[in-house]
């Protein structure tokens, strides 16, 4: 079996879960927006979450719910 082969049983369910965390992501930063950023701690968590907001609207992009 040629590992190649499994990649479309791979790909599926990781679009699904990119898709839906695109999706639940903004949730998690609109409050941080809103309360303000104290440090650069608060500052860097909030670019992470932007950054894995745009790998999962990137991922998810072709997932058909």
């Amino acid at each position: 079996m040629h590992p190649s082969r499994n990649v479309p049983d791979v790909a599926v369910p990781l679009r699904s879960v990119a898709c839906w965390s695109a999706v639940v992501l903004p949730s998690a930063y609109l409050p941080m927006v809103a309360d303000g950023f104290d440090g650069r701690r608060e500052l860097a968590l909030f670019v992470g979450l932007l950054a894995a907001h745009a790998v999962a609207l990137s991922l998810g992009h072709g997932h058909d719910p």
